[in-house]
């Protein structure tokens, strides 16, 4: 054997091993990648999850509290609306108090954004409605005059139809949100 035929040898044997070694970086370099998105995707999945079942609590929770205004100005029936009042009250402070904890990471992997015909003011509303409700519901407790009385159940019953409406745009919006995340998820559909 002569020189150039182990150099040639030599050179076959550390091309094959380049060769090699490149198309393992590469190889791995897409498994990174895959296992990246993999991960990505776990991530987005848990958060759409969560978020939606928070939007569909609060959707639920919206319709709760419109079933129990609703009977306090059409029907009448104090205990069982207050009983559904404080119910759905209840779910309202549980809402609020996990709401961080569930929609804080939904905004890292999806774009929600509120379409035109939702109010930006339209949570503060609901709570300044309310307050002014017990406002009203308080002052009629205090008064012995049933003239003054009524026209506080009448006020009231403005109020109540302007909460109702409020909240039933917080219904349609967790809604649309819920619809929203899960119209993106539908593109993983195979």
């Amino acid at each position: 054997m002569d020189a150039n035929t182990i150099i040639g040898l030599l050179c076959g044997s550390l091309g094959t091993i380049i060769i090699g070694k490149a198309f393992d970086f590469f190889t791995e370099k897409i498994a990174f990648e895959r296992e990246l998105k993999r991960q990505f995707f776990a991530k987005k999945l848990e958060a759409a999850e969560q978020a939606t079942k928070w939007f569909v609590s609060a959707r639920d929770n919206g319709e709760m509290l419109r079933i129990s205004l609703k009977m306090l100005i059409e029907d009448g029936d104090v205990f069982h609306a207050f009983t559904l009042l404080k119910e759905a009250g209840e779910k309202c402070k549980f809402l609020g108090e996990t709401s961080n904890n569930q929609l804080n990471m939904i905004n890292l992997y999806f774009d929600l954004k509120s379409p035109a015909w939702y109010p930006a003011e339209n949570a503060s509303d609901i709570n300044n409605l309310f307050s002014e409700l017990l406002k009203k519901i308080r002052i009629a407790n205090e008064l012995d005059n049933e003239k003054h009385h009524d026209i506080l159940k009448e006020e009231a019953k403005q109020i109540i139809s302007k909460l109702i409406k409020c909240i039933c745009l917080e219904k349609d919006i967790s809604w649309f949100h819920a619809q929203a995340i899960r119209n993106e998820l539908k593109r993983y559909n195979h």
